[in-house]
């Protein structure tokens, strides 16, 4: 009996399917209507073709006599190149139709299919490319291990293939430039920072070497990045605290791009660093007046206004200009809590309670259930001397709060020193040490409302309990209550 024939493996993919596209001598003459059509269908015939994985390889070979009569013609192709050949330029081909149509998940995929198949069967110039592509694709996606694995892999095929030549062509240096901008961004994702930083240095020294630029994308697209890279460098001294490597570094990006406000200011915040705050003012203000022409982040901006309020006020006492720059800040961003918080700060401790509470009210208005907001709008209604109006802020702020201690004791406060109920003041003081027994400032105050009620033993009792707490929880000048306590023994 004879042994029975093997099957034909059943055909999952038509070649004719993909003829009329390898037929194109570039993709850049394929409509667009049929570069999506191409985008969404062949992979998936692909996949179909290949599994899942090679093992079966062999029995796909009958597949190759239907691409290679038309394939053949159009890409030069011999019949001595490797039995695979013709499998890695059909992937290879969509593969650039998926990079095209911007669908990089499908493309990476592919990528990686081609990458598993044995080297001879793909050129070396093609693996180093598709290792980086895919290496970048993985950095993209925050996925810096897999693209680390990538590059190591090309990138000892790029040496090789360096190695190789006997005069040094602008592709391998171009390639080389891209290789190490890459391995330094997957080290730098992957936090080993000193790594990253001799990779951009291999970079730049290995650029600023060449007699042209070896760019493998537009002049202004390598500008950009070049600058990026330059930022990131200086970041990465900044965070080694190493300034004045940083600001070299940050300057040098700016050489490139001098019109980037972003820029300006991480020279700001490294001058500041060296304590140079005048140049420092300077790069801030170029940094907002760079802005002005531009999109940015509008809580970036304001908060660069801040720093210029700060600067002027700490720095060069100067209140004017600083209440300019804290007013600027609160424009450019009006609904931000944190920009309006920090503004109303800056302008109280500048002595304009005016100008802190109108800034305050909008903080308010967004969360008028809020017992913090309440809370310090009550405090700047005491700074002004308008009592009634804070202790209505501080009752709004226990009735959102009834555990607010610092609302009773403030309360307290304004009932003891400027209302003169003495009765209602000792009340709150009780109530702030009930929510917290550790209270020191409503220990003492209580102590305090003892003693203009004549009652000095109780306030004995209490000004000796805040300086315990103080020395445990210290709030107040122990000098201060322990002259209290004197100058009530004194009048006894």
């Amino acid at each position: 009996m004879l042994p029975k024939k093997s099957k034909k493996p059943k055909s999952l993919f038509k070649p004719e399917a993909v003829l009329p596209w390898l037929a194109l001598e570039d993709t850049q003459d394929m409509p667009s209507e049929a570069l999506r059509e191409a985008a969404n269908e062949m992979p998936i015939a692909l996949k179909k073709l290949i599994g899942n994985d090679f093992d079966g390889l062999e029995s796909l070979d009958h597949y190759g006599t239907a691409l290679s009569k038309d394939f053949i013609a159009k890409t030069n192709a011999v019949p001595k190149k490797p039995k695979y050949t013709w499998l890695v330029d059909a992937l290879y081909f969509v593969y650039s139709l998926m990079r095209r149509c911007k669908m990089n998940a499908v493309a990476n995929d592919l990528c990686s299919v081609m990458l598993r198949v044995d080297l001879d069967s793909i050129t070396i110039e093609r693996h180093i490319g598709l290792c980086l592509n895919s290496a970048n694709y993985y950095l993209g996606e925050a996925s810096p291990a897999s693209a680390l694995k990538r590059l190591k892999a090309g990138f000892s095929r790029l040496k090789a293939y360096r190695c190789s030549l006997k005069v040094q062509t602008h592709l391998a240096e171009a390639l080389t430039l891209a290789y190490l901008k890459a391995i330094g961004e997957a080290y730098y994702q992957l936090n080993q920072h000193r790594l990253a930083q001799i990779c951009y240095e291999q970079f730049l020294k290995l650029d600023a070497a060449l007699e042209q630029p070896a760019k493998t994308t537009s002049s202004l697209e390598y500008i950009k990045d070049k600058a990026n890279l330059l930022t990131t460098l200086g970041q990465l001294y900044v965070d080694a605290q190493q300034p004045m490597r940083a600001l070299y570094y940050y300057r040098q990006a700016l050489s490139l791009m001098p019109e980037k406000p972003y820029l300006h200011s991480r020279v700001g915040y490294v001058l500041v660093l060296l304590r140079d705050f005048e140049a420092a003012i300077q790069s801030y203000q170029k940094a907002v007046s760079c802005s002005v022409a531009q999109s940015v982040d509008k809580t970036w901006l304001a908060t660069v206004c801040l720093t210029l309020a700060q600067l002027n006020f700490r720095v060069y006492q100067q209140p004017e200009t600083s209440v300019a720059w804290a007013h600027m800040a609160m424009n450019t961003q009006p609904g931000d809590a944190y920009i309006l918080s920090q503004v109303v700060d800056l302008l109280n401790e500048l002595g304009d309670l005016q100008g802190a509470l109108a800034a305050y009210k909008p903080l308010t208005a967004q969360q008028p259930q809020s017992a913090d907001h309440m809370n310090y709008m009550g405090y700047l209604l005491w700074q002004m001397d308008r009592n009634q109006d804070a202790c209505d802020a501080y009752q709004k702020a226990i009735e959102a709060n009834a555990e607010n201690y610092v609302a009773y004791n403030n309360l307290g406060v304004i009932y003891l020193d400027d209302l003169n109920d003495s009765q209602k003041a000792k009340a709150c003081f009780e109530q702030a040490l009930k929510l917290k027994p550790d209270y020191t400032m409503a220990c003492f105050n209580l102590g305090r409302s003892y003693e203009q009620l004549g009652r000095t033993e109780q306030a004995a009792a209490f000004y000796s309990d805040a300086l315990s707490l103080n020395l445990e929880n210290p709030e107040l000048d122990t000098l201060e209550i322990q002259e209290r306590l004197s100058e009530l023994f004194k009048s006894n």
